[in-house]
């Protein structure tokens, strides 16, 4: 599992599971809930692993995307985490 800090109580988490026989690559939001605990939200996507090929060059292309934008507007979109980080 692979998990993005979305904010102080919410992350994204990048998963492998299985439903009803189908082995999936489940991208989800996760909440902290009062005990701490985390737990899945509706708010996600699940993706047949036949389509990794396809998501890994959508992620490619975003990347190229991110790479053409001016620097001022890369530091403007950092996460809340990267932002308590520095």
């Amino acid at each position: 599992m692979a998990s993005i800090t979305k904010n102080s109580t919410e992350e994204v988490r990048i998963s492998l599971t299985s439903y009803r026989g189908y082995e999936l690559i489940d991208i989800r939001v996760y909440f902290q809930d009062d005990r701490g605990e985390w737990r899945p939200t509706k708010r996600g996507v699940s993706l047949s692993v036949d389509s990794f090929a396809e998501l890994r060059d959508a992620i490619g292309k975003v990347e190229e995307m991110l790479n053409e934008l001016p620097a001022a507007r890369k530091s403007a979109g950092k996460s809340h985490a990267q932002k308590a980080g520095e």
